[in-house]
């Protein structure tokens, strides 16, 4: 049978959805980053929660960029669409550096970029 992908109302779920998804941590779900250059990423609930928690998540971010289902997502990823991700993404107080010289750091921003809005509601659910 085909995935299907079924969009999660994001509002209705900000309070909940991180709780929905830590309880199907087995669950892929299909993530997203940025408005007019979306780049969608499928983790799973596990990963999701990985990648965003209190504290320091650099660590993380690099271990999950290491496993093989995702550094493949990653490395398909067009160069030309990440920069343009990239020149959109507000990163507060932090210097912009183009993707050319450091496209580790804007992949990374992306990881955690992904978990963090399906934390706070923004992400399908991929269903067989």
């Amino acid at each position: 049978m085909d995935e299907k992908i079924i969009l999660i109302p994001s509002r209705d779920y900000l309070c909940d959805l991180g709780k929905e998804v830590e309880d199907k941590k087995d669950k892929i779900y299909l993530c997203e980053s940025g408005s007019s250059f979306v780049i969608e990423l499928k983790l799973t609930g596990s990963q999701i929660h990985t990648g965003y928690h209190s504290g320091d998540c650099d660590s993380d971010i690099e271990a999950l960029m290491q496993i093989p289902e995702i550094k493949e997502q990653l490395d398909a990823i067009d160069e030309d669409l990440l920069t343009k991700w990239w020149d959109e993404v507000f990163l507060d107080g932090l210097p912009k550096t183009p993707v050319s010289e450091n496209k580790h750091q804007a992949l990374g921003w992306l990881v955690f970029e992904c978990c963090s809005n399906a934390i706070d509601g923004y992400c399908y659910e991929m269903r067989r």
